[in-house]
C-alpha cells in the first residue's frame, strides 16, 4: 500500500505520548505502507521512516517496539489511553544503529520493547474532540475513483458488510477521529486522514465521477422494496468511492508541535502538508442511474 501513499519527511516532528502495552490499537504495520521495510532489511526501519509513513496514511499515532536491530513500526487512529502502562521499564529497548533519528528531534532511547510500544502522536490533529457531534461535520466530496489501488488506508470492517449505510460508516470513522469516510462497493466502509495523492491527481484531471457511484448501500438493499427511491442511500461503486469529510477533524496546518492538549501555547510550526478537497451537496446519483435486484442473491447490478 505503501504506493498509495508515499512517506512525508518533511512535518511538524511528533509528539513523544508514553510507553504503552502491545495490545495498544495500532493495527497497521509500516511494511504494508511502506517498501523500506520487510523482513530480509528489517534493520533499516527508523524513527523518522516510522513517522513520515503514519503521517503519509493519514494516522494519529505510530508507535515503535521490537528488539534492538530488528524494530517494527505501527500506526493507528484510535486513542491508546486506556493501554498506557504505569512506566516506562517495558520501553527501554533504545533503537539500534541506524534505527534512531539521525537529525536528533527524538530521543532514541524512547524506542519500545520487546512486546509493548513506545507511542508518538502528530500534533497536527487535535487530541481532544466532540465524538458525539463529530458524525454531524461530514459533507459530501463526490464520488472518487480508487481504480487499482486505495484512496483511504484504514478497512472499517465493524460497519462493512451486509448491513453498510452512509451513517454506519461516518460514525465508525468519526469516532476515531478520521477526518475522510468512504463507502465503496455498496458494502464497504473506510477512514483515513490523508487521500492517497495518485487518487487525488486522477480525481483533479477528471472530477465527473457521479454517474459511477450507484451502488445501493447493503441496508437500503435490505428494505428496497418498500423504502422510496429518493431515500435510497448510494455507497460507490465497484472501485469508487462515496466520499465524505469533516473539516473540522482534518490536520492543521499550524501545528502546537510542545503542547500536549494542542488548544493553546506550545511551539508552533507551518505543515507544508495541505490537501484541499471541494464539498458538494450530498444526494443520490443522477436519475438514469437505476440499481436492479435479486432477491435470492446478494449481488446489485448498476444499469445506466
Amino acid at each position: 500500500m505503501w504506493t498509495w501513499f508515499p512517506p512525508i519527511v518533511h512535518a511538524t516532528p511528533w509528539k513523544y505520548v508514553g510507553c504503552f502495552s502491545g495490545d495498544a490499537p495500532l493495527t497497521y504495520h509500516v511494511a504494508d505502507f511502506c517498501s523500506c521495510h520487510n523482513n530480509a532489511n528489517s534493520k533499516h526501519m527508523n524513527m523518522e521512516k516510522c513517522f513520515a509513513s503514519c503521517k503519509a496514511a493519514g494516522f494519529r499515532y505510530a508507535g515503535l517496539k521490537g528488539p534492538n536491530g530488528a524494530k517494527k513500526c505501527w500506526c493507528g487512529s484510535a486513542d491508546p489511553a486506556e493501554y498506557k502502562l504505569p512506566s516506562a521499564g517495558t520501553c527501554n529497548v533504545a533503537c539500534g544503529d541506524g534505527e534512531g533519528n539521525l537529525a536528533s528531534k527524538y530521543d532514541i532511547k524512547q524506542c519500545g520493547g520487546q512486546t509493548s510500544y513506545s507511542i508518538w502522536r502528530d500534533p497536527c490533529y487535535k487530541r481532544k474532540f466532540d465524538i458525539d457531534n463529530a458524525p454531524l461535520g461530514y459533507e459530501s466530496a463526490g464520488c472518487w475513483s480508487g481504480h487499482g489501488g486505495w484512496l483511504l488506508a484504514h478497512f472499517e470492517k465493524s460497519v462493512s458488510g451486509d448491513n453498510l449505510s452512509i451513517d454506519s460508516c461516518i460514525e465508525a470513522c468519526s469516532a476515531n477521529g478520521y477526518p475522510y469516510a468512504g463507502m465503496r462497493g455498496g458494502w464497504e466502509c473506510f477512514c483515513g486522514g490523508r487521500l492517497s495523492p495518485h487518487f487525488v491527481d486522477v480525481h483533479q484531471k477528471n472530477p465527473n465521477h457521479n454517474t459511477m457511484c450507484t451502488k445501493v448501500c447493503t441496508s437500503t438493499w435490505k428494505v428496497y422494496a418498500t423504502t422510496p427511491k429518493e431515500e435510497w442511500q448510494y455507497c460507490g461503486g465497484d472501485v469508487y468511492y462515496s466520499l465524505y469529510f469533516n473539516r473540522n477533524l482534518a490536520a492543521a496546518t499550524t501545528c502546537n508541535a510542545d503542547d500536549d492538549d494542542d488548544d493553546e501555547g506550545g511551539t508552533k510550526t507551518v505543515s507544508k502538508v495541505v490537501q484541499t478537497v471541494t464539498v458538494t451537496k450530498g444526494g443520490p446519483p443522477p436519475k438514469e442511474a437505476t440499481q436492479s435486484f435479486d432477491s435470492d442473491k446478494t449481488t446489485r447490478t448498476t444499469i445506466t
